[in-house]
C-alpha cells in the first residue's frame, strides 16, 4: 500500500477529464478573488441583517447616512456607486418602514434631504452590531495584524480609484 498518492504528470492532467467542481474556482486573479469574496461577504451580510428585515443595499444607505446626514438621494447614489433609480427604491422602502425622514433643503427648498428617523437610528445600530459580529466571525481565521493589512490595502486601493475617477483619469 502506498503512503502517498502517485505522482501526476502535466500530460495526465491535461488529458484527463475535469472532475465536477464542488467549490469556487481557485483562480488567483485579484479581480476574481475579490468577486468571490464579494459573494461570500454579501451572503454573510444578508444573513446578519435578516432578523431586522433589512437588505445589504438598505444597510449601506443607513451606513452612508451615519457620516453624511442629511443628504440628497442623488448624493447617496454617488457615494454608494449606485444608480439613482436603485437608490430611490432603497430610500422608498426604508421611508415606508419609518426608518427615514425627508426634509426640504434649507439652501434651496427644492432639494429633498434624507436623514434617519429615531427608529432608523435604532435599527441601524442593531444592524451595524450584527454586521460587525458577522465580520469578526468571517475574518477570525486571520491574525489581527494580517486583518489590519488587508483592511489598509483595500482602503488604499479604493481611495486611489475614487480619486482617479474624480480627476477624470
Amino acid at each position: 500500500m502506498l503512503d502517498h498518492p502517485p505522482a501526476v504528470s502535466p500530460r495526465d492532467v491535461v488529458s484527463s477529464p475535469r472532475p465536477a467542481r464542488k467549490h469556487m474556482s481557485t483562480s488567483l486573479s485579484i479581480f476574481f478573488l475579490i468577486q468571490q469574496m464579494h459573494r461570500l461577504v454579501a451572503s454573510r451580510v444578508e444573513e446578519a441583517l435578516q432578523k431586522e428585515g433589512v437588505t445589504a443595499r438598505q444597510f449601506l444607505l443607513l451606513d452612508l447616512l451615519a457620516d453624511n446626514e442629511p443628504c440628497s438621494s442623488a448624493d447617496l447614489a454617488r457615494l454608494a456607486h449606485m444608480t439613482a433609480q436603485a437608490m430611490g427604491e432603497s430610500v422608498k422602502a426604508l421611508e415606508k418602514r419609518g426608518f427615514l425622514e425627508k426634509m426640504s433643503s434649507p439652501e434651496d427648498g427644492r432639494t429633498l434631504l434624507i436623514r434617519r428617523s429615531a427608529l432608523g437610528w435604532e435599527t441601524y445600530t442593531r444592524c451595524n452590531r450584527a454586521v460587525q459580529k458577522a465580520e469578526a466571525a468571517f475574518f477570525s481565521c486571520l491574525p489581527p495584524m494580517e486583518l489590519a493589512r488587508v483592511r489598509g490595502s483595500l482602503a488604499l486601493v479604493r481611495e486611489i480609484d475614487i480619486a482617479k475617477r474624480q480627476s477624470g483619469q
